[in-house]
């Protein structure tokens, strides 16, 4: 797909015409990551504002015993930066780049420029912080669940929120992340995860198979886990 086609897609810049929309790709630059390659520092300054044309980033926190939480996953044609480049404060957390990934970003004094041309983009922008903020809240409750059961179930209804594809009350969540990936974003061990997927195996809530991951009745095990 053309830039032009990805940035247009993106909600922010939907409802802009293609000429507006190339005007603002002569004001930014492209740029691909490697695996684990790190895009931007919790604690560090954010000067740009990025959109994610192909792969995806991860965005966690370390523990002060240096252990990682992944907090979420940002998706090809999406977008990232704008809120620390608005309120000014330092990156919450570290963006890393979950394997090879195509990255346009906008310098502040550009994306700035942008917001004072077109209306239309902070407007928009500001449905999309809302929806983020919904996602931190559900990512805090989490945080204070104390089962191991819990923590487990609410990471795969994020899953299934993002990637998952609900057919007749069933989600298929298709190329699941590894344990130890799924361990970071429950934030418990990963024999924990392994065990507790088992238990879901056993109750029939969830059947895995050929790297994909089903739950049979989706909004009953959404209703007992959130």
């Amino acid at each position: 797909m053309e830039l032009t086609s990805i940035i247009k897609s993106i909600p922010i810049f939907s409802n802009l015409s293609d000429e507006i929309i190339n005007n603002i790709i002569k004001y930014g630059s492209t740029r691909t990551y490697q695996m684990n390659e790190i895009i931007l520092l919790e604690g560090e300054v954010n000067t740009d504002f990025y959109i994610i044309l192909s792969g995806r980033v991860k965005v966690s926190n370390i523990s002060p015993d240096q252990k990682e939480y992944i907090l979420t996953f940002i998706n090809e044609g999406d977008h990232f930066g704008e809120i620390s480049l608005m309120d000014g404060y330092p990156s919450t957390a570290n963006i890393i780049a979950a394997g090879e990934c195509r990255i346009f970003k906008i310098h502040s004094n550009e994306f700035y420029d942008l917001l004072n041309k077109y209306p239309d983009i902070p407007i928009n922008m500001l449905k999309t912080v809302n929806e983020r903020i919904r996602e931190a809240d559900a990512k805090i409750k989490t945080l204070t669940i104390s089962t191991a059961e819990e923590k487990v179930a609410s990471m795969l209804i994020d899953l299934a929120e993002k990637y998952g594809k609900e057919i007749n009350g069933s989600v298929k969540i298709r190329n699941f992340p590894l344990q130890r990936t799924m361990a970071n974003m429950a934030g418990v061990a990963r024999e924990t995860i392994s065990r507790q997927m088992h238990q879901f195996m056993e109750k029939n809530m969830i059947k895995i198979d050929n790297k994909t991951i089903r739950i049979p009745d989706y909004n009953n095990f959404k209703k007992m886990y959130r």
